[in-house]
């Protein structure tokens, strides 16, 4: 089970958030999001400045247009708690999961999410703020792409199949 989804940009800020289990109350749902969009920026920060020792051109822009990704695990109330992450265009997508979840299938399931809002909002890729102005239809993909949480271990044609529908229902 995912826990919670989250989209934030290279400044820590956070652009939207889904949450699909253990987080009661408002005031620490707020909370711990932050701290789960630090630590992944923290390793997206690491993954960026070992690259650019690598030899790797890093211009002003090049830190937004790579993109990286990892799995880590974080201590949540004395639980840990697989992120799965991947950054893209300026933002970091983020899974939260249970510890007996599959991290494999969610990083997938991740990469999904991000590929169709890519293909959904064409902006996207000049600007992180659509994901705000569109927040509807990133609420449409995630819950179709993760139903209450629950990752889908889906083959290319049910992918297929599921992202028409989303078209289709966006029209």
């Amino acid at each position: 089970m995912v826990n919670s989804f989250i989209i934030a940009d290279l400044n820590s800020q956070v652009l939207y958030s889904s949450v699909f289990n253990f987080l009661d109350d408002a005031s620490s749902r707020e909370e711990l999001l932050n701290y789960f969009v630090e630590k992944v920026k923290k390793e997206y920060d690491f993954n960026a400045a070992v690259s650019s020792n690598r030899g790797m051109d890093f211009s002003e822009n090049a830190g937004v247009d790579s993109e990286f990704k990892g799995i880590f695990n974080a201590k949540v109330k004395g639980v840990q708690k697989p992120i799965v992450w991947h950054s893209y265009c300026g933002c970091l997508y983020i899974l939260v999961c249970d510890t007996t979840e599959n991290r494999i299938l969610a990083a997938s399931i991740l990469f999904s999410i991000i590929r169709t809002l890519r293909d959904l909002l064409p902006k996207l890729t000049t600007s992180s703020f659509e994901l705000v102005l569109k927040a509807d239809v990133v609420s449409l993909i995630v819950n179709t792409l993760l139903p209450n949480g629950q990752l889908l271990f889906l083959n290319n044609q049910a992918m297929q199949l599921l992202i028409k529908d989303l078209q289709k229902s966006l029209r």
